[in-house]
């Protein structure tokens, strides 16, 4: 008796969904959105940011991420409230262009 397969209704349907990269307006709406829950000023975002990660895709939102986590990190050294700084984006993209650099093979 056969419990899983095509043959019984059950089991797993795998689907292959083609999802593009954002254009350049929903590029900087993710963008907006990911960074109004963060302690940063407007001043603060490189704008580099926008142009080098816009063929990032979900990395985008690592780096955001990242560059709070040093900016925690560098608030719990020294005693200050946490903020991210350009200089804290710009060590997050340092950071993930190393790693794409060297893909898994």
């Amino acid at each position: 008796m056969e419990i899983y397969g095509p043959n019984t209704g059950t089991g797993r349907l795998d689907y292959i969904t083609n999802v593009p990269l954002p254009d350049e307006v929903a590029h900087k709406a993710i963008l907006n959105n990911v960074l109004k829950e963060l302690p940063v000023q407007e001043q603060d975002i490189p704008c580099s940011l926008i142009n080098e990660t816009r063929d990032y895709g979900g990395t985008l939102i690592k780096i955001i991420k990242y560059a709070n986590k040093l900016a925690q990190q560098h608030s719990t050294e020294d005693d200050t409230p946490a903020e991210v700084h350009e200089h804290h984006f710009n060590r997050a993209m340092l950071f993930f262009k190393e790693s794409l650099r060297y893909p898994i093979d």
